[in-house]
């Protein structure tokens, strides 16, 4: 039963539905806090004022905004370094995942046939590009619906 292609694309895609699932929890848990959402925001508008302060070219706003520049890219740091903490989690998901799915199916090479070309793709795929092609797809749908609005 999971020698045909057919069902190994929609064990492939559904193996990418759980890991985006498992980063989407640990994410909302650990990294998109309301301390995170504020932080952001609040670089968002720090951002801004420096660009207007950048058109209106005014040397005293400039030099205030530089200070405040300094701050935003340490709090950048911070949530880059929270980030990072929970890729640690979501790789090892990832690893079981390619694990498990590379002893299915590495065996059946090229199994995938496009309707079109991708660039660097081509018209075919291994286990590994589509589970690769679908993670992103979904991540990026699920991001769109579950993770909350950071502007």
């Amino acid at each position: 039963m999971l020698d045909s292609p057919i069902v190994a694309i929609f064990i492939i895609i559904l193996s990418a539905v759980v890991t985006n699932a498992i980063n989407t929890v640990v994410n909302l848990k650990f990294v998109y806090t309301q301390e995170y959402i504020e932080k952001r925001r609040k670089i968002a508008r720090l951002r801004e004022e420096y660009k207007a302060a950048q058109a209106s070219r005014d040397e005293k706003q400039m030099k205030k905004m530089e200070q405040k520049m300094k701050a935003i890219q340490k709090m950048e740091m911070e949530l880059m370094f929270k980030t990072f903490r929970v890729f640690g989690i979501t790789i090892v998901v990832f690893y079981v995942i390619y694990w498990l799915l590379g002893n299915l199916y590495e065996g059946f090479g090229n199994f995938i046939y496009l309707p079109y070309i991708l660039p660097f793709v081509g018209s075919t795929m291994n286990f590994l590009s589509w589970y690769i092609f679908s993670s992103l797809v979904i991540g990026i749908v699920i991001r769109k619906f579950l993770y909350p609005p950071l502007q």
